[in-house]
């Protein structure tokens, strides 16, 4: 049995610095479901297992990031003003960084996506040099970002993610996934 679903929004658990989302869409979510099972009539169906992929685009995973504005020590301040593909299977975020007196510049910073639990992890491969000589730790709180997919179909769980040409490309699968009832 395979599932298609255009567009699932999926309720977020960001994390308390992600800027405060509330919800991402996840497109394009095909299931391949294996030895379906109905119960009570057809109202209850139970996959024992499923496979599948879906993506996020870019403009979603910026939900998650800090685009706000934030202080990175007295007269800075760095915020992330986009995302794109990076090419190698990295994802290229737009690190705006303001020196109050001084200007603005937009660096690009590389990063590698990967997948805890149930949870997207963008983490930034390196820096520009003087971002790193002012205030690592601090820039690095804006630019490494996660998300968490909440209430994801029962038994199904992230297994990987890779960064492609309009978004993150996400692999899932399953056990005894619980379909209906």
């Amino acid at each position: 049995m395979e599932l298609g679903v255009n567009q699932y929004e999926a309720p977020t658990g960001n994390t308390a610095a992600s800027g405060g989302a509330t919800s991402i869409r996840i497109d394009d979510l095909k299931a391949d479901m294996k030895d379906v099972k109905f119960s009570n009539g057809y109202s209850t169906a139970t996959a024992a297992s499923a496979t599948g992929t879906a993506s996020i685009s870019y403009d979603q995973l910026l939900k998650a990031a800090k685009s706000a504005p934030t202080s990175v020590f007295t007269g800075v301040t760095a915020q992330i003003v986009g995302l794109s593909d990076g090419g190698d299977g990295k994802i290229k975020a737009d690190l705006k960084v303001t020196v109050t007196g001084i200007g603005t510049t937009t660096y690009p910073v590389l990063s590698t996506v990967t997948v805890v639990g149930n949870t997207v992890k963008v983490h930034a491969d390196n820096l520009p040099k003087l971002v790193v000589d002012l205030a690592d730790s601090r820039v690095r709180s804006i630019t490494d970002f996660q998300q968490t997919l909440d209430q994801l179909p029962g038994g199904v769980r992230l297994d990987s993610v890779q960064a492609a040409k309009s978004g993150v490309d996400i692999k899932v699968k399953g056990s005894n996934v619980k379909l209906a009832g």
